[in-house]
């Protein structure tokens, strides 16, 4: 059965392992990446310069023969600093993972927040870099989840850090090379041209996520329930605190014949025993943990059982 009362640890939890073999980790800044992906942002915004100038309130204007290249040169610009910031991202969630342990021992509050975003990006970025159009589907809303909730939650710093570093290193044999930004104006220009389908379910995501930030503070208030309740369920079962359905990679409790959970082969006794116990606690309110304590995560258990054909209230 599921212990609510074990100490958790980020390292050999699942949120660990789904972040180690992300599609994320294969994505590879080149040039013909960036071609890829800046056709596919102009296939989604084929006037790029029009629509920045709109969404940032501007009146820019050129000649018909200058505005083609101006929308071609932006395109492939905004792909090529997109593809840095994607690929950085993807090192910077094992980062970022491998920090909660530490973490967790001064602040588990923060610790949980951080585990959550991880678990956000990390399903958004859950499709196969075949399939991403170069990283434009959702590999550009995943970086965006992962900057703003870092920003957010005051943990931006490291990455900035990286970024510089890298910068520095580069510059060492092309002196003007120019690593992208983390500022707010640089994700204007990327927040832009995030595909139409993907920007309600970002929308929610980022929600989602200054809602796990506000509520961290009560959550402090009750000793013992973040660390040993919180934050082992989004360590083990991050799949419970994922917000976005996105179209390429549906939360299921079984897939290609394996547990989502553990990786483990289906069908997962442990992961269901598991998932029925989070499921039930709902409608216990024992010891004033109940429903109190699990919610929207008890819910979507239910859920991804009964998908599943496993009836989570069969042993009430």
């Amino acid at each position: 059965m599921f212990n609510f009362f074990a100490n958790p640890s980020y390292q050999g939890s699942t949120l660990e392992r789904l972040i180690n073999v992300s599609p994320a980790q294969t994505i590879q800044f080149s040039e013909e990446s960036s071609e890829t992906f800046a056709r596919a942002l102009r296939k989604e915004y084929p006037r790029p310069l029009d629509h920045l100038a709109q969404v940032t309130n501007q009146k820019i204007t050129l000649e018909d023969k200058l505005q083609d290249i101006a929308n071609e040169v932006l395109a492939l610009g905004s792909a090529t600093q997109a593809l840095m910031l994607i690929v950085s991202a993807s090192g910077m969630a094992r980062y970022y993972g491998s920090q909660i342990d530490q973490l967790k021992m001064t602040n588990s509050g923060a610790a949980f927040a951080l585990a959550s975003a991880l678990a956000e990006y990390v399903h958004a970025c859950n499709v196969p870099a075949t399939n991403c159009e170069g990283g434009y589907r959702q590999h550009l809303s995943a970086y965006l989840i992962l900057r703003d909730s870092m920003e957010s939650f005051g943990f931006l710093g490291p990455w900035e850090q990286r970024i510089a570093a890298f910068e520095t290193e580069q510059k060492k044999t092309d002196p003007k090379f120019a690593a992208p930004k983390l500022d707010t104006k640089a994700m204007t220009v990327l927040r832009s041209f995030v595909p139409r389908s993907e920007q309600p379910v970002l929308s929610q995501v980022l929600q989602q996520l200054n809602t796990v930030k506000n509520t961290v503070g009560w959550l402090n208030l009750m000793p013992g329930v973040l660390d040993t309740v919180y934050l082992q369920m989004v360590l083990s079962m991050p799949q419970l605190f994922m917000t976005g359905q996105w179209s390429e990679s549906p939360i299921a409790l079984y897939a290609n014949g394996k547990c989502t959970f553990c990786g483990g082969p289906a069908p997962c006794q442990p992961c269901e025993n598991r998932l029925i116990e989070i499921a039930l606690e709902s409608r216990s309110g024992k010891g004033g943990i109940g429903a109190s304590h699990v919610g929207p995560a008890a819910t979507k258990a239910a859920q991804l059982l009964i998908n599943a054909g496993v009836d989570p209230y069969r042993h009430r």
